[in-house]
């Protein structure tokens, strides 16, 4: 009984971390977003735009250096299908400490 109980709860938390981003196309990467855009409080849906432009800089500089342009955009898809735009934002915080290395 104990563990179908603790069961639920670990459904329940996992449904309830929010609206999360498709990124399995990039039509449903645009309608996603779209529609996070406008459940997001202004603020939230500014930090998402910051975030998303941070990370698309990110990634044309790496494909500039040399990254083949198919795990480039395999890793960016990785880094959001799936992520709440707190997720998002958190990758994206990780990241910058390597990202203004010289």
């Amino acid at each position: 009984m104990k563990s179908v109980l603790f069961g639920s709860l670990v459904f329940l938390a996992a449904c309830s971390k929010g609206p999360t981003i498709d990124a399995t196309t990039d039509e449903a990467l645009n309608t996603s977003l779209n529609s996070l855009y406008q459940t997001l409080t202004p603020n939230e849906g500014e930090k998402l735009r910051q975030d998303m432009a941070w990370l698309n800089s990110y990634f044309q500089r790496r494909i500039y250096k040399g990254q083949k342009v198919e795990d480039a955009q395999k890793e960016y898809i990785q880094m959001l299908n799936g992520k709440t735009p707190d997720e998002v934002g958190d990758q994206v915080d990780a990241l910058r400490p390597y990202d203004q290395r010289p």
